[in-house]
């Protein structure tokens, strides 16, 4: 736990750093409350280092030690701006000693939380290897071949890969995960801060609630067996990204200098409606599962401009595009010969590419509807019947049934003032929520795939109608509760509370034997291997598949390999493998 909350408190200041510097770079005066900037700069700066450390690994593995270089070097950069020390220096003048203990109760709470053993499945199966892999090698030249999963490129697993260094040995958790947890919370804290004191805008109530309910449903998750916070997935990540960039998108609608631009009346090709864009964009390294949200952020930085600089704006916007999504491109190139693996869209015949009837066998579970397929029927019948199979499956299947009926019906009274709303940036969230919803369900009808995209509507109903029930409340009423939570942000009063939640959380992990992960995670299951070789190359798998390889040497496949051979055996499996026709 320790080291969770060491390296968290790094992670904040350096993203906090890389973030200030590129919203003061893009002059994004629109967001213009200190709470909003964090919350932009934090998210800017995961962004930012997320798609680093990929393209580092193209060169060399993200050792701790090399991550750590980086990110110095990423700060440096950042700090040559007199504005963002400027901004730095605002932001650390703000820290009272009672701030300090209250953030390091929230923590230790947290890290006391994410810090449980891993039992997902699949960090077990691939996130915990791909991570290694990365961290001890870097791009690895047909590394999918070992098996079919090593394929699927996550930025977010480069974030991890120096943050889990061997000498840890397999005592690793979801720090990355527990990370993006942290900063929720945070952000769910100052928007709730704005609207207690009066000062709450739809965005303030849309983050909230959308962050609110994220943060229960992942919370619920774990104590209901399923604990896919606890983990190295990206899916998590994703959905906070998926919120994240509406809540921008509304910030910037809603600014009250939304109308303003250069002394010609032109806006500059670098604003603030370049967020949503940068934020897209590397929610897509992140996982494909959030590639709708790239054209959405992509036509809000692009419209509202003449013609000329509609055109100019349009080839500003693909360069930035394209410089953050080229190291996904180019390290699912390396490891299966596919630039956006599993699909097989413009996959290469090079001599490690994963054979194409391989690439097909990954998308199966993905794209799940096979699985309610009949192949005794066929057309609208066979739909049907697989729509309903699927809807009887699990309740899961149900609730995101009941939310895209949801989604449909309040969506068509935004669509009736359609420019009134589009002004408000209420319609972008809307026609957000309805792509997403529809990519996944003709992709893969899984909630956890999608979580975000089917918030999106129903919180920012929820904002829409809590923001005017709650002005619409007389001020006598409310009195109460102002004064209860300005009361609550005294210094002596957040202290006197963080003292004791920390002394409550303290009894409860020595209560609950939690000593042996005070300082670093338990350990990954542990696991029985097998030993085998092929050709040139010598391997291990488990013993019992139901296990899979975790913590396990590399190389580590979870079933048996077949038809490779080292790419350069004078190199070892550093230097990659090949396939053997």
């Amino acid at each position: 736990m320790l080291y969770f909350m060491i390296t968290w408190l790094f992670l904040i200041g350096v993203c906090f750093s890389i973030g200030t510097a590129i919203v003061n770079r893009l002059k994004a005066d629109r967001i213009d409350r200190r709470g909003d900037r964090f919350i932009a700069a934090v998210w800017l700066g995961i962004v930012v280092l997320c798609v680093s450390m990929l393209a580092t690994s193209l060169i060399l593995p993200l050792s701790s030690a090399v991550g750590f270089v980086l990110v110095v070097g990423l700060v440096a950069v950042s700090l040559l701006s007199q504005s963002t020390r400027r901004e730095l220096a605002a932001v650390r003048s703000r820290l009272s000693p009672s701030f300090i203990v209250g953030f390091i109760t929230l923590e230790l709470i947290i890290a006391a939380f994410t810090s449980q053993k891993i039992v997902w499945f699949d960090t077990g199966l691939y996130h915990f290897g791909s991570i290694r892999w990365m961290s001890q090698f870097g791009a690895v030249n047909g590394l999918a071949l070992i098996h079919g999963k090593f394929g699927f490129t996550s930025s977010w697993f480069a974030l991890a890969a120096p943050l889990t260094s061997p000498i840890f040995g397999s005592r690793v958790s979801a720090i990355t995960n527990g990370f993006v947890f942290l900063i929720a919370i945070l952000q769910s804290l100052i928007t709730l801060n704005q609207i207690v004191s009066r000062k709450g805008r739809l965005s303030d109530w849309f983050l909230l609630i959308f962050s609110a309910i994220a943060i229960l449903v992942y919370t619920g998750t774990v104590l209901t067996g399923s604990p896919i916070l606890i983990s190295f997935s990206p899916d998590v990540t994703v959905a906070f990204l998926i919120g994240v960039t509406a809540w921008s998108i509304l910030v910037i609608s809603n600014s009250a200098q939304s109308s303003l631009g250069n002394s010609d009346g032109k806006m500059p090709l670098f604003d603030a409606k370049t967020i949503p864009l940068i934020l897209s964009a590397g929610a897509v390294t992140v996982k494909l599962s959030a590639l709708p949200l790239l054209p959405i952020g992509f036509l809000f930085y692009l419209m509202g401009n003449q013609l000329e600089l509609q055109i100019k704006r349009l080839l500003t916007g693909s360069a930035i595009t394209l410089l953050i999504l080229s190291p996904m491109v180019l390290y699912s190139l390396t490891t299966s010969g596919c630039p956006l693996y599993p699909s097989t869209f413009m996959c290469l015949d090079l001599p490690w590419s994963v054979p194409i009837e391989e690439a097909i066998k990954e998308t199966k579970p993905i794209k799940f509807w096979w699985v309610f397929s009949d192949s005794n029927e066929s057309g609208v019948t066979a739909i049907a019947l697989g729509v309903w199979r699927w809807l009887k499956g699990s309740v899961k299947s149900q609730i995101m049934a009941f939310i895209t009926i949801f989604v449909i019906v309040f969506s068509i009274p935004i669509f009736r003032n359609f420019r009134k709303h589009l002004k408000l940036g209420t319609a972008w969230i809307v026609l957000l929520g309805l792509l997403g919803i529809t990519f996944i369900m003709l992709q893969s009808p899984l909630i956890r795939f999608g979580l975000g995209y089917f918030l999106l509507i129903p919180a920012l109903f929820g904002a829409i109608y809590g923001q005017t029930l709650f002005e619409k409340i007389p001020s006598k009423l409310t009195q109460p509760l102002f004064r209860f939570t300005h009361t609550l942000k005294q210094p002596q009063t957040i202290l006197l509370t963080s003292l004791f939640f920390l002394g409550l959380t303290t009894v409860g992990l020595i209560q609950g034997n939690a000593q042996s992960r005070l300082i670093l995670p338990p350990p990954l299951p542990s696991v029985n291997l097998v030993s085998d070789q092929v050709n040139d190359v010598t391997y291990v798998y488990p013993a019992d598949w139901t296990v899979r390889c975790w913590a396990s040497p590399l190389p580590c496949s979870a079933v048996p390999i077949k038809n490779i051979r080292l790419r350069d055996p004078s190199q070892g499996i550093g230097a990659g493998f090949v396939s053997v026709k």
